[in-house]
């Protein structure tokens, strides 16, 4: 997975790439991020009264997937419905629109691109706007 988050407002573009493992479990679900080359960054854990963030630093409790995301990455990026969208689904829990200009759909202000699913890869991408920076983040999925 690599996250590309645009320069906005004097702040300069910021890239990370990391590979990842999801296990979901009815509202319940873990998120473990690694470097490239394997080794554990950080374990997201969450239910559907609060998420947790384990790193090197410890554990930090947040009251919501949004909340801890933008404590992790200075933004907020759509982890509850993440899930949905690696499988090339818009959450249907949530209103959304297919795409007018590819394969695709948007929910949520992103732009779902799932022209690359056949080759397993599916992006996101929320365009910048006055208040908040653009963001693409790209999942390559391995089965």
């Amino acid at each position: 997975m690599s996250i590309k988050l645009d320069a906005h407002e004097g702040r300069e573009p910021e890239g990370l790439s990391l590979a990842f493992h999801l296990q979901l479990q009815g509202e319940a679900g873990q998120l473990s991020l690694m470097t490239p080359l394997g080794t554990q960054m950080a374990e997201i854990r969450w239910d559907a009264q609060q998420a947790v963030l384990r790193d090197s630093e410890g554990e930090q409790q947040y009251p919501s997937l949004e909340e801890l995301s933008a404590a992790l990455l200075g933004e907020v990026l759509p982890l509850a419905v993440l899930p949905y969208w690696l499988d090339g689904q818009a959450d249907p829990a949530t209103p959304s629109t297919p795409s007018p200009q590819a394969e695709g759909f948007e929910q949520l202000g992103w732009h779902i691109d799932l022209s690359g699913q056949a080759r397993d890869l599916i992006v996101a991408r929320r365009p910048a706007s006055v208040e908040q920076r653009g963001i693409t983040l790209r999942a390559r999925l391995l089965h």
